[in-house]
């Protein structure tokens, strides 16, 4: 288990399985919410937590190489409203946890053939953000049973795979924080 300081925000996919994790903020987005409106959610958090920054955004999710399906779905391309996130600078780190989002071939500060690619996806994210985001390149798996047993609140299980973690400088930099 990993645990998140607080004041953080889960966003849970209205079609996520399993189990839901429980913060200071926690929501359920529901199916089609444009991108810029899901950025307005992050904010409210933001001007409403008590220290008026959010230590961690969890993003919980299906999602495939450079795509995470939640609301309408973000990709590579739909990145841009994160910008008023980098604006306000008031958060930690963003955590992706969806099946296989950082997977694909990491070409920093590259704009690959592939759109799909989970490294320049997840490059792009931190940049927009201004702030770091985690993410794994293997599918994601939670054992429902177990985790409703034994996880406390604040808590997301850990990751499957190889987990990066991608700094907002410029150039994409990612470092292997979990093998």
């Amino acid at each position: 288990m990993i645990s998140m300081k607080q004041s953080s925000l889960v966003l849970h996919s209205h079609d996520v399985p399993g189990y839901k994790y429980k913060m200071w903020a926690t929501w359920t987005v529901p199916d089609q919410l444009p991108v810029a409106t899901l950025v307005d959610w992050i904010i409210w958090g933001i001007d409403h937590s008590p220290e008026l920054y959010l230590k961690n955004v969890i993003i919980n999710c299906h999602g495939r190489s450079g795509h995470l399906k939640i609301g309408a779905g973000i990709g590579t391309s739909d990145l841009d409203p994160f910008k008023r996130l980098r604006n306000k600078g008031a958060i930690g780190t963003i955590w992706i946890v969806a099946c296989e989002v950082s997977s694909g071939k990491y070409t920093p500060n590259a704009c690959p053939v592939d759109s799909d690619n989970g490294p320049y996806f997840c490059s792009r994210l931190a940049e927009m953000a201004g702030c770091d985001v985690i993410a794994a390149d293997k599918s994601q798996y939670v054992d429902v049973g177990f985790y409703l047993a034994f996880c406390p609140w604040g808590h997301i299980d850990d990751y499957e795979g190889n987990v990066y973690r991608y700094s907002p400088g410029k150039g994409g930099a990612r470092e292997l924080i979990s093998p």
